[in-house]
């Protein structure tokens, strides 16, 4: 994604983030085996790229969801911090708390 986004590749971008999503449910339906911040984290993912027109993320954007997934959710890294991985996203404009908030808006 970074390479498409650097390269303003807005059709590979497009494509590497339908790919990002797509790994992203798969992971989401594996939860179950993993720890709670484990899909805390893949929700928050999901969440941020909801509402993205992918063909337009940035490199920085690109940057800090590959450090997100290479921090947190690959099999040899800690999880670390929920925290920490919401503010890799929100540094980068992205809103993984935005579907918490809006359900917030509706009660």
């Amino acid at each position: 994604m970074e390479e498409a986004a650097e390269a303003k590749e807005p059709v590979d971008l497009g494509i590497a983030g339908m790919s990002l999503i797509e790994s992203l449910r798969e992971m989401w339906r594996l939860r179950s085996s993993q720890s709670d911040e484990w899909g805390t984290i893949v929700n928050y993912l999901q969440s941020s790229l909801a509402d993205q027109v992918l063909e337009n993320l940035t490199p920085g954007q690109c940057s800090n969801l590959r450090s997100v997934l290479e921090d947190h959710l690959v099999p040899s890294a800690d999880t670390g911090s929920i925290e920490s991985a919401i503010d890799l996203l929100e540094d980068s404009d992205f809103q993984p708390l935005k579907p918490l908030m809006d359900l917030g808006k509706n009660c």
